[in-house]
């Protein structure tokens, strides 16, 4: 099963242009994959309708979204007949695998200094029936702006992965009769899970040490260190400081063992970001 993650700067590229095509050509043939910075009508990505232009480039891929900014974007047409959609800033996540249900949280958001730049953070977590079963997918993309709101938003999150246990996903219990006896009954809901993203973090922050903290609610498997490629060589993305790991791909400790392989495709163009790939061995342990 191969996975990937990229934040795809709205399919803004490296040489200026935005170019979803490009984007589709660098995830590959991917099992699962985790965008961020997915959006729908801005007018620098052309007012496109990316959702929908990624969704019809993955025909064979199962997609939900799951915005953090959400704005008006409606207008009256020509005839004044009102248009109304959305102006969306988000996350997204693509599946050969079923997917089971979904849910879209909003993140920690804090204004300071309202001179700065703040944005809305989320995450959407989809759970998805593969052959190990059924599991846990989020895709997040964390504050650029403030390691505190980080942290919050790290706590929020391993908080979700913990509660989402005993929560057991979005329709539980028996429906008994009448109409919600009529559709399909409530969904398996996996105890494993995998977290890709960006989360705006080197690995000797203070706030990776949160992640990958064996006692918190939800403990993360870094699967560059796991798999040996978290050097020099696996950076994700050129700063102003210079070449930063600073997406990843975390699991469950009881996934971790099935980790084979992960890389980060540094010839891709697409985005200011690297796409980030990781391999699961679909075999019996």
């Amino acid at each position: 099963m191969q996975l990937a993650t990229y934040n795809i700067q709205f399919g803004l590229g490296k040489d200026g242009e935005i170019d979803i095509d490009r984007i589709a050509r660098e995830l590959g043939k991917a099992d699962i994959i985790a965008l961020q910075e997915v959006e729908r009508f801005w007018d620098r990505s052309l007012n496109l309708d990316e959702v929908k232009e990624i969704a019809e480039l993955f025909p064979d891929h199962y997609y939900v979204y799951g915005p953090g900014i959400d704005l008006n974007a409606g207008y009256r047409s020509a005839r004044r007949t009102l248009v109304s959609r959305r102006k969306q800033f988000g996350n997204m996540i693509l599946s050969r695998y079923p997917i089971l249900s979904s849910r879209n949280h909003l993140l920690y958001h804090r204004v300071e200094d309202p001179s700065k730049l703040t944005i809305q953070r989320a995450a959407i977590e989809a759970t998805i029936m593969t052959e190990l079963g059924a599991l846990r997918i989020l895709s997040t993309h964390l504050s650029h702006s403030s390691g505190a709101d980080r942290e919050r938003q790290i706590r929020q999150l391993q908080q979700r992965l913990a509660d989402g246990v005993a929560e057991r996903g979005v329709l539980t219990g028996n429906p008994g009769s009448g109409y919600w006896k009529r559709d399909p009954q409530p969904t398996p809901f996996g105890d494993q899970y995998i977290v890709m993203g960006d989360f705006n973090l080197r690995p000797d922050f203070p706030e990776y040490q949160m992640l990958v903290d064996k006692a918190s609610p939800a403990p993360l498997v870094d699967l560059a260190v796991a798999t040996g490629t978290d050097g020099p060589a696996g950076w994700t993305c050129e700063e102003d400081d210079g070449l930063n790991r600073i997406d990843y791909i975390f699991c469950s400790p009881g996934l971790a063992q099935r980790v084979t392989a992960m890389q980060v495709d540094q010839s891709a163009t697409g985005s200011d970001h690297q796409p980030v790939f990781a391999s699961l061995s679909l075999l019996a342990s």
